[in-house]
């Protein structure tokens, strides 16, 4: 989901913004604005659906993941978008990599390995990166053997 294409409420001069009240939209061009959300390949999800106990070794969360150019720390922002729109995390990638590979008509799915935690106040654990590389590339062989990708 793009989170970082708004719609802004008037407001008159001195009163102030509220990001809060931002609405999440993406312009369209001789159509009508969109909350842009994206979805994953719905062939590759299945297949991993089906593998989890196979490829990863903790738990995995399906879900929506809020993409934009923005490094977002505050806690009261992830919990609206939590609330609001069901982000379970943000990147500064997904949304882009969606669009291009919509454009071009190639299967998708977003993943990411959360390696730090605002909400908990966890700092970035570099060890997670590693084990996060080996699961990347093992899914890979697998949808490859299996003919999804």
């Amino acid at each position: 989901m793009n989170i970082n294409s708004y719609k802004t409420p008037y407001c008159k001069k001195k009163s102030g913004s509220n990001p809060n009240k931002w609405e999440l939209l993406t312009f369209v061009a001789d159509g009508v604005d969109v909350l842009e959300k994206l979805e994953a390949d719905s062939s590759i999800l299945e297949f991993i659906k089906k593998q989890e106990d196979k490829i990863w070794d903790k738990s995995l969360i399906f879900g929506t993941i809020g993409s934009g150019d923005c490094w977002n720390r505050e806690i009261d922002r992830i919990e609206f978008l939590y609330k609001e729109y069901k982000v379970l995390c943000e990147d500064m990638e997904t949304i882009s990599v969606y669009k291009i590979a919509k454009k071009y008509n190639v299967p998708v799915i977003g993943i990411r390995v959360i390696s730090d935690n605002e909400m908990l106040e966890e700092e970035y654990e570099r060890s997670i990166a590693k084990k996060s590389q080996k699961f990347s590339i093992n899914l890979c062989k697998m949808l490859i053997r299996e003919g999804k990708i």
